[in-house]
């Protein structure tokens, strides 16, 4: 539409791009406001549930950007649930372990690969696949359609 505009010799022939632009950064500050305040409900939730966690994520759903997937960890637990319209819809309460205490974990630190990973991972668990072999993940992609693409085994 600028192009449109300069070559028609209109003024302004930038209006159109910086409306752009101010649309844009409006809808990525909004998102940024709706994530902060599903962390700080989600944190408020959970403490009313006594459960104190020392992190709270909320990742946009893609497409629907009112909405938030929830994860939150404390010292030894962590759990999930969901965002949508400023309330916290489902199970943020469920805790299940992280078994960062795993002795298989212990014995595998010392391989690089997993000590790139532990290094890389902002929320890592140990968790068993169907066969029951434990591997090191991320709890960001412990389920869905990235389940197992960021898993390291732990038994070699």
């Amino acid at each position: 539409m600028s192009l449109r505009r300069e070559r028609s010799g209109k003024p302004n022939a930038s209006r159109p791009a910086i409306a752009a632009f101010g649309a844009i950064c409006a809808y990525i500050f909004g998102n940024g406001l709706i994530t902060g305040h599903a962390e700080s409900l989600a944190s408020d939730r959970l403490a009313e549930q006594r459960i104190a966690p020392t992190l709270v994520v909320a990742n946009p759903v893609p497409v629907e950007f009112w909405r938030r997937d929830l994860l939150w960890r404390d010292a030894a637990s962590y759990g999930s649930g969901g965002f949508l319209l400023g309330q916290v819809v489902t199970g943020l309460g469920i805790a299940t372990p992280l078994r960062l205490d795993d002795p298989r974990l212990a014995a595998a630190k010392a391989r690089p690969d997993i000590a790139a990973f532990l290094f890389w991972s902002r929320m890592p668990i140990v968790a068993d696949d169907e066969a029951g072999r434990a591997f090191l993940t991320d709890q960001r992609f412990a389920s869905g359609i990235a389940r197992g693409r960021f898993a390291l085994p732990l038994d070699r």
